[in-house]
């Protein structure tokens, strides 16, 4: 509509710039807060859901993934998160104080490729890197959250094939894992090693680097696949966000202006 507004008028008058205004005015808010909606489904699924579609997924788990299922507050969108850890299948410790670490990196996009099913029904996924805490025995857990949010109408009328796209992407991720711990320098599909360094700091905590565990937006990669974002967002999606999940550079570069 806005665009159709920009061509219709040559060249541009006042009054084209209002009429320009009053439909950016109308459509964008609504944008806004389907977007907002979308990505804050945060709200936990009552475990007492007897809908089939909640009895089909919720059971799903692996020795290394784990599902929750979360909606939005109209209930109209659902987030499946899985839960995927483990522990480092490769770990040096240098002393007491510097470790490093070699987890398991999930290419989440490679998801997406490999699992079209799952592709077809979503509407984006993401994902987030848990920091890890180090216990005693210096082997600390590593997770990695992966969010697929899709609509409440397409769980309810594909959930079978959903629930067996997961099987399959369970079962995947399991196979390659037990084949990586066998051999440190192979890699699958889905899963390789990773790098994480960690040290003890002066303040008394450790810090772990766990950046090379994300998964960048690279070109060629499924467009329902949105990278990593912050879980808060602003209510004001679409003007409070510099950088497009979609988008491969940010909307404009930040200035100083002093």
């Amino acid at each position: 509509m806005i665009r159709n507004t920009l061509a219709h008028f040559r060249p541009l008058k006042a009054d084209d710039v209002d009429l320009l205004k009053q439909n950016a005015k109308h459509v964008l808010p609504l944008v806004e807060a389907l977007l907002n909606e979308i990505t804050n489904c945060d709200l936990v699924v009552p475990t007492n859901t007897t809908d089939p579609w909640y009895r089909e997924l919720k059971s799903l788990e692996s020795d290394y993934c784990k599902i929750t299922l979360q909606q939005s507050a109209s209930g109209a969108w659902i987030k499946i998160v899985i839960k995927f850890s483990s522990k480092a299948p490769v770990f040096r410790q240098a002393g007491k104080k510097h470790c490093s670490y070699r987890p398991f990196k999930l290419r989440t996009s490679a998801i997406l490729k490999q699992c079209v099913t799952l592709r077809e029904h979503a509407v984006f996924v993401s994902e987030r890197v848990w920091y890890p805490t180090m216990p005693e025995d210096f082997q600390p857990e590593f997770v990695k959250i992966i969010n697929f949010v899709l609509s409440k109408k397409t769980a309810e009328n594909h959930h079978k094939e959903i629930k067996k796209g997961f099987k399959e992407l369970f079962a995947k991720i399991a196979s390659e894992a037990d084949l990586i711990k066998q051999d440190n320098l192979a890699k699958g599909v889905l899963l390789e090693l990773g790098n994480c360094n960690a040290s003890f700091e002066e303040e008394g905590y450790w810090a772990f680097n766990v950046d090379k565990l994300y998964c960048t937006i690279q070109e060629g990669d499924p467009a329902e696949y949105w990278g990593s974002f912050s879980p808060y967002m602003s209510d004001n999606f679409i003007s409070d966000t510099p950088e497009y999940p979609w988008m491969p550079t940010p909307v404009s570069p930040g200035d100083v202006p002093f």
